[in-house]
């Protein structure tokens, strides 16, 4: 039963952990000058190593407007470093994949 409880403690740390890493990214999220009004959702793939570093980094979906594009992208390099991946986590790296979504406010 402990194996199981530690499970659900992983996942638990996981699931936190994957929202401190999204939250950390949004930090730097703002509505690029160039928008022009339009609207799109750009989706970052990324690996962040245990001290936080990203190893690497990719546009794996398009917004379909260049300036978001740039926009998500950017954002990956200024968030660097992100939250180290806590010790309840064994994982080396961690992955992810976030959309990223731009509207006019």
């Amino acid at each position: 039963m402990a194996s199981a409880q530690s499970a659900g403690a992983v996942a638990a740390a996981i699931a936190s952990y994957n929202q401190r890493v999204r939250a950390h990214l949004m930090r730097f999220h703002s509505y690029p000058a160039g928008g022009g009004g339009q609207r799109g959702v750009a989706r970052l793939s990324f690996t962040v190593s245990r001290s936080g570093q990203v190893t690497s980094s990719r546009l794996a979906g398009s917004s379909g407007v260049a300036v978001f594009d740039a926009q998500a992208t950017s954002m990956v390099r200024q968030a660097s470093p992100f939250p180290p991946i806590p010790d309840e986590i064994k994982n080396g790296s961690m992955s992810f994949s976030i959309p990223v979504e731009f509207t006019v406010r």
